[in-house]
């Protein structure tokens, strides 16, 4: 008998396996939209201060359908989804057509897929022996011994649940890379359907500019005489003016006096 030696076996393997699988990535696009076309009219330059004035008060007036909002007036125009406003300070007019929806856009990407993952696997087991081959322990015994319990731990890692989740690891990697690509794909065909929809909307709202304009500015100059009227009565009154009559025909306001000399009226 003497020292006992050993002998190393190891074992080195790549363990692949196949898998498929279908990549399905749905993109779905919302968006509650309003377009709107407006027209923009700057009065400060064309009416005189004491029409300005008058009309901010009779745009106050109930009876006209002008309500008052931040910073001005606004006349609504029903059933054309649009609306006049005027801007008290600035003076100026806006008529804004809008039309407005619920946008849905979506798009789908699919793509088969399939692949091998590999996974290395490496394990190594002693077996000893006596030179002398003392109580039997031989070279080629030890080497056996060894191999049979290096295999036993290769087949025991390579259906641990560690080894899978490699296995899984790989896959989901490749799936994920390619879910991202679908994805981005979906994403682009929902968004240019999803412009398109908004252009369709953009163009709807210009073409319904035409009739929310003549009901908007219908609305405007029928307080704008109003408010040239009293401007002009006005005038008159602080002028001592005679034989003041104002009449409304519906289709024009007229207005009358007699002054004894001739004033600039701005």
């Amino acid at each position: 008998m003497c020292n006992p030696r050993y002998v190393e076996v190891k074992i080195a393997q790549n363990i692949e396996r196949a898998w498929q699988s279908q990549i399905d990535e749905v993109v779905q696009l919302e968006e509650d939209a309003v377009r709107e076309a407006r027209v923009e009219r700057n009065l400060a330059t064309s009416l005189g201060q004491p029409v300005l004035q008058a009309l901010a008060e009779v745009l106050g007036q109930p009876n006209l359908g002008w309500i008052p909002a931040p910073g001005g007036f606004r006349f609504e125009v029903d059933g054309d989804g649009g609306y006049a406003f005027y801007s008290v300070e600035d003076c100026r007019l806006e008529i804004v057509a809008s039309r407005r929806a619920m946008l849905t856009a979506r798009a789908a990407a699919s793509k088969p897929l399939e692949g091998t993952t590999s996974v290395t696997v490496e394990v190594s087991a002693k077996g000893r022996f006596y030179h002398d081959n003392w109580g039997g322990y031989t070279e080629e015994e030890a080497r056996a011994a060894a191999s049979e319990n290096a295999q036993k731990d290769f087949d025991r890692i390579a259906q641990s649940e560690a080894h899978q989740a490699q296995h899984r690891q790989q896959r989901e990697a490749e799936e994920s890379r390619v879910r991202d690509v679908l994805r981005r794909q979906a994403s682009e065909e929902a968004g240019a359907d999803l412009a398109r929809q908004q252009a369709e909307l953009e163009q709807q709202a210009r073409a319904a500019m035409s009739p929310v304009y003549m009901r908007g500015i219908g609305a405007f100059n029928q307080a704008l005489a109003v408010a040239y009227r009293n401007a002009i009565v006005a005038f008159a009154k602080n002028n001592n003016a005679t034989n003041l009559s104002a009449r409304d025909t519906g289709n024009q306001i007229e207005v009358e006096f007699m002054m004894e000399r001739q004033r600039e009226f701005s």
